[in-house]
């Protein structure tokens, strides 16, 4: 079984997947990889992680 997941561009969810992946690949840096310092994080990274 194939499931294709369609999302319409400049609309919220698409916002919203974007936002997700951002957090997800944030996360993988800081606790699996160990390569990003928290001293290295703006302010915009960190209340985009809240």
């Amino acid at each position: 079984m194939t499931v294709y997941k369609l999302v319409t561009r400049n609309t919220i969810e698409e916002n919203i997947l974007k936002l997700q992946e951002s957090k997800r690949l944030l996360a993988e840096q800081i606790v699996t990889e160990g390569t990003l310092s928290f001293a290295s994080l703006t302010r915009e990274d960190i209340m985009n992680m809240v």
